[in-house]
């Protein structure tokens, strides 16, 4: 027995995903997950209101983010239903999304990835 399940049982990713949703009334809400920050993995789910957040070191919707790297006020995530932007808020160590710098006050297009300082946000239609 391996982590509770016998080798020889394999977890049904389509079928785990469905209960998910199934447990999970209402529209979808869309958010970002914190993956990383700091130098360690972490997790923490922050939902868009009003189709806006605004990441920076400190507190965001009951997740702490202590990134040294990071602004208080660092970048700005909006999602309006069918494209994500990001736009970077004057910060010293920049805002990165997909890989590429933004610059200046810019909003730009992303598909799924924002950096941040040394954290790293998964963009996702429903949090």
């Amino acid at each position: 027995m391996i982590g509770g399940m016998r080798s020889s049982e394999t977890l049904d990713d389509e079928h785990l995903l469905d209960s998910l949703k199934a447990a999970t009334p209402g529209p979808p809400e869309p958010g970002v997950i914190l993956l990383f920050s700091s130098g360690a993995p972490t997790l923490g789910v922050i939902p868009l209101e009003r189709g806006a957040i605004e990441v920076g070191r400190g507190e965001i919707a009951g997740v702490s983010i202590d990134d040294k790297r990071m602004s208080r006020a660092h970048a700005q995530i909006t999602f309006d239903g069918h494209t994500w932007t990001v736009r970077d808020l004057g910060s010293r160590n920049h805002t990165m999304a997909d890989g590429q710098e933004v610059s200046g006050s810019a909003s730009v297009p992303v598909h799924k990835l924002v950096r941040t300082g040394t954290s790293l946000f998964l963009l996702t239609a429903d949090s």
